[in-house]
């Protein structure tokens, strides 16, 4: 008894000891480790800006120190990088390399009138804090022993820079692996010097860089855009490659040209798709709050939305983390990266769908 009564002492003082330190949470903890590391959460995953340099034109790479709570990245994945800008939490989506001492890299082409990429070039420092998502994209998935093509325009060459740091620098080469890579100007080619030198050291490995608007060239260097009739003819053998193809969206629709000849097809676009169409509206009914809005039938499901006042979550706007993914329960929508209409109760992509016809979706 007298065990029972002491028991019930503690168990009585403890809502006391509870209410004492109330004001401990995970958002003070937080505060007072960034102190000690800026980087230090008690469960967020935040990364330390550590350095930063020129790769091209109009090319930072950001070498970052993640903290423990970043969960594992995969060589051609990518992941979201929130941060601060002028007071507005902004995030976007950069595909990181893994150095071999466990920090990330990414690589930030400054976009004209890019409210982030131009907050980056000019303000981010060593120092700064950047919050991680979690990594995603199928990249990864390619098989490196059987013959891969790497096709990339732009900010595209990011995830194949990645996955090639990985392939040649643990793994060695045994099967062919060729990169062709296009830029506007020999200026604006990423990791340029980097590539060369692979392919010396390699043998397996070749790189092809394109110029769309430098008329003067160098030896190794071609001209032009993207050509299918080109392609066929320095590849008889295309059905024993894999292909992977990254960059805006024109360039990736161009080069889906290959997908019927190739043994794999992989693909990624870094920009977002434009919808096209006729003028007029189509209505759009919410299943969970009743109302029915009217969206513009030349823009996307989720610009016509937001034009409407509708608060729909999205994230990469390009039709890869599916964050604005929804139940269409009526109607027929358009899948802008794979130009299929589909139509009745499926999920669809809010950012990469037009509608077809007026529509009922589960919001």
């Amino acid at each position: 008894m007298r065990g029972n009564i002491k028991l019930g002492s503690k168990m009585a003082i403890m809502p006391k000891q509870r209410e004492r330190f109330s004001w401990w949470s995970a958002e003070a903890m937080d505060f007072w480790l960034q102190h000690v590391r800026p980087h230090w959460s008690l469960y967020r995953a935040y990364a330390l800006v550590q350095e930063r340099y020129s790769v091209a034109k109009e090319a930072e790479a950001i070498v970052l120190k993640p903290n423990r709570h970043v969960p594992p990245c995969q060589p051609g994945q990518y992941v979201s990088v929130t941060l601060e800008v002028n007071g507005v939490r902004r995030k976007r989506y950069y595909s990181p390399t893994v150095l071999p001492d466990g920090r990330w890299q990414i690589t930030v082409r400054r976009v004209a009138n890019g409210q982030v990429s131009g907050w980056i070039h000019e303000h981010l420092t060593r120092g700064a804090v950047v919050e991680l998502g979690c990594p995603a994209g199928e990249f990864h998935q390619v098989d490196p022993q059987q013959p891969i093509l790497l096709m990339a325009a732009g900010s595209g060459i990011t995830p194949m820079y990645s996955l090639l740091s990985h392939w040649l620098g643990e793994q060695g080469l045994s099967t062919p692996i060729h990169l062709h890579y296009w830029a506007s100007r020999r200026e604006q080619l990423c990791f340029h010097g980097e590539f060369e030198s692979w392919a010396q050291q390699h043998q397996g490995f070749e790189y092809f860089p394109y110029l769309t608007q430098d008329t003067e060239l160098l030896p190794h260097e071609r001209q032009g855009r993207f050509d299918l009739a080109t392609f066929k003819q320095q590849y008889p053998n295309l059905s024993s490659f894999q292909l992977v193809a990254c960059g805006p969206f024109g360039f990736v629709q161009q080069v889906q040209a290959l997908q019927p000849l190739v043994a794999q097809w992989h693909s990624e676009s870094h920009e977002v798709p434009k919808a096209q169409g006729p003028e007029g509206e189509r209505f759009v009914t919410l299943m969970k709050t009743g109302k029915t809005v009217a969206v513009p039938a030349n823009k996307t499901l989720l610009e016509g939305l937001e034009d409407a006042g509708v608060e729909v979550p999205f994230g990469c706007r390009r039709g890869v983390c599916n964050t604005c993914s929804c139940q269409r329960v009526e109607g027929a929508t358009k899948h802008l990266v794979s130009a299929h209409t589909t139509e009745g109760d499926g999920v669809i992509q809010l950012c990469v769908s037009q509608a077809m016809s007026n529509l009922q979706l589960n919001l």
